[in-house]
């Protein structure tokens, strides 16, 4: 990887918590994402919008976590 180091120069989080994040050395940190609520606002939002009863904008926001995995580590000073 370039000479560098995961963790210990360089820390690395993915998105979505896939399967291969558990299997990777060293296990990736990830940002796990409720995708089945995701799913479901989604198809809520559109059956209101046929329905004609969506207002012109809106703002949805989902609670996500951080699976602090072996791919992160401390913050360094600068």
């Amino acid at each position: 990887a370039r000479g560098y180091r995961i963790p210990q120069d360089i820390s690395v989080i993915g998105f979505d918590n896939i399967p291969i994040s558990e299997i990777t050395v060293p296990h990736l940190t990830t940002v796990n994402v409720p995708k089945e609520r995701l799913g479901a606002l989604a198809v809520n939002r559109l059956h209101d919008i046929i329905c004609g009863r969506a207002k012109e904008r809106t703002k949805t926001s989902v609670l996500t976590n951080l699976l602090v995995r072996e791919s992160t580590g401390p913050v360094k000073r600068v």
